[in-house]
Order: structure tokens, then sequence, then C-alpha cells
């Protein structure tokens, strides 16, 4: 008997002990949140974070996550996680608008979504307190993909004030849309306001037109820092037109290529004449292929996005005449004199020679020659380069002027360049 109920008490006191363990696990579970360390995702740093602690005002810590950079002695308050998104101010009927860019695109139930606080990423943007959907092996119906968001976009010029001339406007908001990727000052954006005004009025005004080239030359050179960029941009927005050596010209100057555009800008010609040359006869359009792919390699393009680069190249069907155009990959092959390739380039180099009344001295063009023959066999980015390079020095020596030396290395290189579809 004595033995049972020490058996009796031993129990009773077991569950005693484990009374408090009982009535806690259940708030904990539901609170339960845990750090997440700082990591790179799609290229950017994210700070750590916790994640689980509530935060939400979507209804709930379900699936919520904090994206708030906190450190981990300093968790989000876990009771947070039952406040009602009623008290927001998304409004008490837990709606949310959706937008691409500034179009209202629909509405969406914030209680499905995910909260997220604002916050800074690594360079110092501050992302505003927003929802997105919840992560899953979907990516097609999740918000980024489909570029929606819950936030209207922000002016970057709140006080940026538009004219009261609707055309006028619609050319300032053209403007300011295609530099959207540069913060400019009080200066340009005054600038903007007066080569608007000039482009609208170029069409009745050729005073305004070449008063429009001047303004808009300052302008985009101060914002891009590059002469050539800048009076193709000012020819676009004056001519509405593009030529298809232009539109070139703009790809190789994005940031994947643009440390090669000096040189890559003298071949892009033949490049161009291969594209037209496929337009007009299907069966060239293998050719045309791999001439981008050889010009995309030179530029120091790889793998699939050459491909897409090119696919996207083959799209662009562009009439307008433009002053670097050739009119035949062909006429740049020129058929070999005899039997040694240097003979015929020696041929060649003297009857240019010839147009500018000078006789070179054979000793003089020997290395000239030599990257001319590599071009033509065996081009790279650095041989093309070195000709530029080499035939400049050549002809100024000779005595051309600076300018003139440059146009007609650049002319030699597209001569003896070879065929792009074949290097």
């Amino acid at each position: 008997m004595r033995q049972a109920k020490k058996v009796i008490i031993y129990l009773l006191g077991f569950i005693l002990l484990l009374l408090p363990v009982l009535t806690v696990l259940p708030s904990e579970a539901s609170a339960s949140c845990h750090w997440v360390k700082g990591h790179t995702r799609n290229g950017k740093y994210v700070s750590g974070y916790w994640r689980g602690c509530g935060g939400s005002s979507s209804g709930g810590s379900s699936g919520s996550t904090s994206t708030t950079p906190t450190s981990p002695s300093s968790p989000s308050n876990p009771s947070s996680s039952s406040s009602s998104s009623s008290d927001t101010t998304y409004g008490a009927t837990n709606i949310v608008n959706l937008y691409k860019g500034k179009k209202y695109v629909g509405t969406a139930d914030a209680s499905k979504l995910v909260f997220v606080k604002g916050y800074y990423t690594a360079d110092g943007t501050y992302v505003r307190p927003h929802f997105r959907t919840h992560a899953n092996d979907y990516v097609k119906d999740n918000f980024s993909y489909q570029n929606i968001s819950t936030l209207l976009p922000k002016a970057k010029y709140p006080s940026y004030k538009y004219d009261s001339n609707q055309n006028v406007a619609t050319i300032e908001k053209y403007l300011l849309y295609n530099n959207v990727d540069y913060n400019l000052n009080t200066n340009q954006l005054s600038t903007v306001k007066e080569y608007a005004k000039l482009l609208y009025q170029s069409g009745d005004s050729s005073i305004a037109k070449d008063k429009a080239v001047q303004v808009g030359t300052e302008l985009y050179q101060g914002i891009l820092s590059d002469k050539k960029m800048a009076s193709l941009q000012v020819k676009f927005d004056v001519s509405g037109e593009m030529s298809l050596e232009d539109y070139l010209l703009q790809v190789v100057n994005s940031s994947a290529y643009m440390s090669r555009v000096t040189v890559l800008d003298v071949i892009i010609p033949v490049y161009a004449q291969y594209l037209r040359e496929a337009q007009a006869d299907p069966t060239k359009v293998n050719d045309a292929k791999t001439a981008g792919i050889n010009f995309y390699s030179i530029a120091g393009g790889y793998g699939i996005d050459i491909a897409n680069q090119v696919e996207m190249d083959m799209l662009q069907s562009f009439q307008k005449t433009d002053e670097r155009r050739i009119y035949s990959v062909n006429s740049l092959n020129l058929d070999e004199v005899g039997n040694s390739k240097y003979d015929f380039i020696e041929t060649y180099l003297t009857a240019i020679g010839q147009v500018y009344n000078i006789t070179f001295d054979p000793i003089d063009i020997i290395g000239y020659k030599i990257d001319l023959y590599f071009i033509n066999k065996y081009v790279t980015y650095s041989s093309l380069e070195f000709a530029l390079q080499n035939g400049k020095k050549l002809y100024e020596k000779y005595g051309l002027s600076s300018d003139m030396a440059i146009k007609q290395a650049e002319n030699d290189v597209r001569v003896f360049l070879g065929k792009l579809s074949g290097i």
C-alpha cells in the first residue's frame, strides 16, 4: 500500500511539472521564428532578417516574412502577428490594388499575400512596404515575374512641371523616360524643357531644328559623357529615324560590350550588310547568323547571350540609308593577285598611296601588312585594334591629318576583314 502511494505521488508530480510545458508549446509554436543569415540573391545582397516572427498586416503570420534588416539580438515582436489588416492604410476590405508601372491592372486579396516591411538594400535604396506573393514552385504566378506591384511608382522628379501644351509635354515625358537610368540635375531638367519645345517647333522651322541639335547634343553629352552616342540620340530625336548601323552601335554601347565600342563601330557596317542581305535572300540567313556570332564573339560576348542578341538583330528592319553603309559584302573580299598575300596587300597600299600622292617606303609598311593579313585570316579584337592603331600611325607619318588617317585605316580594316560568316 505504501509502495502504491509513492507511485501515485510520483505520477502527480510528473504531471504538475509537465503542465507548464503543455500550456506554453502552442503559443510558442505559433510565434516561432528563426534568423536568416545575410545572403546574395539575384546578384544583390540581402541583409539578415527574422522569418516567421509576424510583421504581416494581412491577417496572420502564416507565411509572412519580415525583411527589415535587424540584428539577431532584436527579432520582431511575435505578438504583432495578431494585428489585423483592417488597421492598415490598405482599408478594412483587405484588398490591395495591383499596378504594372503606373497602369492599374486589378486587385488582390491581401490575406493571401505576404506583407514586406520597408527596408534598405545594400546600395542604400529604400524599398517601401508592400505585398508580394508567397514563394512557390510556379514562377509565372508571382508578381515579380508578371512585373506587377502593389505600389504605384513614385515620380522621379516630383516637382517637375510639364508644359501646358500637351504636344510639348508628350516630348518631355519621352525625354525623361529615355533617360530614366540617369539622375538629371536642375540645369539638365531645364534643358529638357527647352529641348522639348525646340523639337516640337523643328517640324516647321529649320532654325528651331538646328537649335534643337545644338541643345540636344549639349544635353546628352552631359548625361552620357560620349560625343558619338550623344550625336546618335539627337539624330533620332530630331528625325525619328534610325539606321541599322545606328541600332547596332546602340547594342554594342550597352554595358556588356561598351569597353570595345570604338573598335566594333568600325566593323558594324559589315555585319549590318549581312543582316540586310539575309532579309532580301532567305538562303543567306545562316551566313548572317554566323556573322553575328563572330561579331559578338569579337565584342567579348558568349553563349546564349550572343544567340539571343543575334536573334533580336535578325528581327530588325531598317531601310534608312546610313553614310557608313556598304552595298555588298562581296565587295569587301578582293581577289588575291599573285601567290603571295603580302604582295597583294602591298599592291593595295600602293594604290591607296597614289590617291594621296604618297609613295610608301616598303620597310614602313611591313608591320601594317602583317596586321591586315591577320584580320583577313584570323580576326580577333586585338588584331583589329592593332591594325587600326598602326594604320593611323602610318598614314599620319606620311602627312594625312588625324581624322583622315583614322578614316582610311578604318576603310582598310573593312576591306581586309574577310567574311565575318567564315572566320
